[in-house]
């Protein structure tokens, strides 16, 4: 069952006009429910426009981007915004959290326009801060907090409204090494055990090697796929980076 499907789908800034510069070309793919796929690619490849686009926080030029059978291409930004809060969950890579708010109430943040019974609400919340190992800090500002507590908090917000698709623009990338495996095994463990769909755009072959499926994107469109299957994982991250290295030999050329 496809979670998202996109159609043909273009991004085209400054149409019309002397630098008109086309960001995605045609582009079409389909999720399906459990997926953990990263998107790479050489700087200005278009990875980053592509999750913006399927995730409604950008408008496409041409095409179409369905989400449970939805059309989200057209809808106006109140109705997407909307659509937004009950089918999508998104991680940046500066966290975006509200300094003045605590970790528990960041994560909050989503349900707080849910008229649902208070304690299942709060039952939900104290589930992610356990799950996700930020129970200690719960009460802390994020400036309070390690650069993962803070990752573990933006997943932990993404998700507790119970999102149909997880997106995540380079989760990894202002963390330490340590840290950034913590994430990518939560983000691992939550695909496995939770049946979380998630795409992930990341520069990094080895933190791509914890999805299943990686797209790598070239001038705006998808220009190779590589897929785990049944291959060790070395061997898989082998093959990324080397295909990773080559896109980016052939840049310099």
């Amino acid at each position: 069952m496809s979670v998202l499907e996109a159609k043909e789908v273009s991004k085209i800034y400054c149409k019309g006009k002397e630098n008109e510069v086309t960001a995605l070309n045609q582009v079409s793919l389909a999720v399906e429910s459990g997926e953990f796929i990263s998107i790479m690619g050489p700087s200005g490849s278009g990875k980053s426009t592509l999750l913006h686009v399927l995730s409604g926080l950008d408008t496409i030029s041409l095409g179409t981007v369905e989400i449970n059978d939805t059309d989200i291409s057209k809808m106006g930004e109140a109705e997407m915004s909307q659509f937004r809060r009950g089918h999508i969950g998104y991680v940046f890579q500066n966290f975006n959290l509200i300094d003045s708010l605590s970790v528990h109430d960041n994560i909050a943040l989503p349900l707080a326009l849910q008229k649902g019974d208070k304690q299942a609400i709060e039952s939900k919340i104290q589930e992610y801060l356990t799950s996700l190992n930020i129970a200690s800090v719960k009460d802390k500002l994020p400036n309070d907090c390690s650069g993962g507590q803070c990752q573990r908090t933006a997943i932990a917000r993404a998700l507790v409204h119970g999102p149909s698709i997880l997106f995540a623009d380079e989760p990894t990338g202002n963390l330490d090494s340590a840290n950034a495996h913590d994430v990518l095994e939560i983000l691992q463990k939550l695909n496995s055990e939770k049946n979380v769909t998630i795409m992930m755009v990341t520069h990094d072959s080895m933190v791509a090697s914890y999805s299943q499926k990686v797209l790598f994107l070239r001038d705006g469109v998808i220009e190779h796929v590589i897929e785990k299957k049944d291959k060790p994982q070395t061997k898989y991250y082998e093959e990324i980076a080397s295909f990773n290295l080559k896109d980016r030999i052939h840049m310099i050329k």
